[in-house]
């Protein structure tokens, strides 16, 4: 797989979301990337995230070093520390990065519910 910012050009439209911060500490930020080829540059974060890709396709690179492509839906897992970067493969790709801003290494259950007929 070759790297993705040997050949970077300024798409044409810029990805777009929103930030949500919930009260319970959650933090969520969703991009909506217009078109493929987009990349969504590298960054690393304090605490293991999620990254939810709900429609389309990308290409993840985790500490320099290709990881997988991955296709909607799906879940992306980020540990802390490590830089990543997204490339589109298909227009109108949208994803959800989750984080939780307490960092606590698990979400407590609080209840667990069962569907019964």
């Amino acid at each position: 797989m070759p790297d993705p910012s040997s050949d970077l050009i300024r798409a044409p439209e810029q990805p777009y979301g929103v930030e949500i911060y919930t009260k319970d500490g959650i933090f969520i930020k969703q991009y909506v990337i217009p078109m493929a080829k987009t990349i969504i540059p590298q960054h690393s974060h304090y605490w293991d995230h999620i990254t939810m890709l709900v429609a389309g396709e990308v290409a993840v690179w985790k500490g320099g070093i290709f990881d997988k492509i991955y296709t909607a839906p799906c879940g992306i897992e980020i540990q802390e520390g490590i830089e990543h970067l997204f490339e589109t493969r298909k227009d109108e790709t949208i994803l959800y990065c989750i984080h939780n801003l307490h960092s606590e290494k698990a979400v407590k259950i609080l209840a667990e519910h069962q569907i019964v007929e």
